[in-house]
């Protein structure tokens, strides 16, 4: 059939309206419905269109670890400084605990002092409580002796004054001379003289025995305020020697609550380092080839102290992962450790329970050294350094018996013997 171009024209214009017709149709009728519906898949569709056209960004398993190298840095610098704080802290805790032990033996020290006067003291007193009842005693006797002579001078006074003075009389008439006389009244007045010296010496023993009586009693009135003063004294120190244990085990405490919160840190940090080395050493390292030539790392010093793998240490058995490098007599605190090959720095650490300062160095090509004990570390993670430049100084850091170096090499993250390297 032949067909002209209004023909043409015509079912082209029925297909464009219908065309139309459905375009505009379809989504009235959805929006009519579920106006809401129509406006989420639209902006559903954008959404996907957009992420579509954006590229997807992943980070790389090196990456992951460095930020995981970075978390854990962190942490243990964070944990460093606790265990720092902890450890001024415990310094101080024994200063106050020599200082309270220095209190304590100067109270004991005094207290034994007390305890020495106090013996003696009482040794006094009851040395002067049997000097006084002994002078009583005399006292009494003496009193005694008085009381008698008196009573007879009195007797003889009375019978003289009874007789008046015809008993003189009676005595001098009587006499046959004068010489008699004389005799006679001379002995009449030596008696009375006697008897008069007599009281008067009884006199003054019965005052000499009462002055010393007094002179005791004040002496042991005054050992009594001594002994009171020594009592006190002690009671004193007593009490200050209780103050003292209480802040001795005030202080106890909390040097035990200190150490056990330092061995939890510890134990912390070491897990962190734990995971920090794993991740250092598992790092694949720089690409390239290592020519494999080591260098010696400590000039001047060739004495292995400890050689690569089976050993005891502390009673204990252990794998050597490493060689030590140590001074053999000569002292090599401070020496200066070399990098045995060139590379990069790819970690500087500190592990108190076992390398102490320590760093390690990426050689490429699987190859990486480890340089432990350090006294100081004198480069920085990240730094390229050449194959003999001194990037620490010997010492004995972290688990360690003495000055030395602990060195290693590790071929693809597994230690090998050193020697077999540089012997090579």
């Amino acid at each position: 059939m032949k067909i002209n171009n209004k023909t043409v024209l015509h079912v082209m214009t029925v297909v464009l309206l219908v065309l139309i017709t459905a375009t505009v149709s379809i989504p009235s009728i959805m929006t009519a419905e579920n106006p809401e519906i129509i406006q989420t898949e639209t902006v559903d569709t954008l959404e996907a269109n957009a992420k579509s056209t954006t590229p997807i960004m992943t980070m790389t398993d090196k990456e992951v670890d460095d930020d995981k190298k970075e978390d854990l840095a962190d942490e243990m610098a964070a944990l460093d400084k606790e265990l720092a704080a902890i450890k001024a802290s415990l310094a101080a805790l024994g200063k106050d605990k020599q200082s309270a032990l220095n209190t304590q033996a100067h109270i004991d020290a005094v207290i034994a002092e007390l305890d020495a006067q106090q013996v003696v003291l009482t040794e006094k007193i009851t040395s002067e409580k049997n000097n006084l009842v002994v002078t009583q005693k005399a006292l009494d006797l003496k009193i005694i002796s008085i009381n008698e002579e008196e009573r007879l001078l009195e007797a003889r006074m009375v019978a003289m004054y009874k007789k008046g003075g015809q008993g003189i009389l009676t005595s001098v008439l009587g006499a046959e001379d004068f010489s008699e006389i004389l005799t006679t009244t001379e002995y009449m007045q030596r008696v009375a003289v006697s008897d008069a010296e007599l009281v008067e010496k009884l006199n003054n023993d019965r005052i000499a025995i009462e002055l010393e009586e007094a002179a005791i009693n004040k002496l042991l009135e005054q050992l009594a305020v001594t002994e009171k003063e020594l009592e006190d004294s002690l009671v004193a120190e007593a009490a200050a020697r209780q103050a003292n244990d209480k802040n001795l085990s005030a202080i106890d405490a909390k040097t035990t609550s200190e150490k056990e919160q330092q061995s939890e840190i510890q134990v912390a940090y070491a897990n962190a380092k734990v995971a920090f080395d794993a991740l250092a050493w598992s790092d694949p390292g720089n690409e390239g080839d290592f020519d494999g030539q080591y260098l010696w790392p400590v000039s001047g010093f060739n004495h292995i102290s400890s050689y690569y793998g089976p050993r005891v240490l502390w009673g204990r058995p252990d794998y050597h992962t490493g060689i030590d490098i140590a001074g053999g007599g000569s002292n090599i605190y401070g020496a200066g450790i070399q990098a045995s090959a060139g590379g990069q720095v790819v970690l500087v650490g500190y592990n108190p329970g076992g390398y102490g300062n320590y760093v390690i160095v990426d050689h490429a090509g699987g190859h990486k050294t480890l340089y432990g004990h350090a006294s100081s570390v004198l480069v920085s993670q990240g730094q390229t350094v050449r194959q003999g430049d001194t990037i620490a100084r010997v010492g004995s850091t972290g688990n360690s018996s003495g000055n030395h170096l602990h060195f290693e090499i590790r071929v693809n993250n597994k230690h090998t013997n050193p020697m077999a390297y540089l012997q090579a």
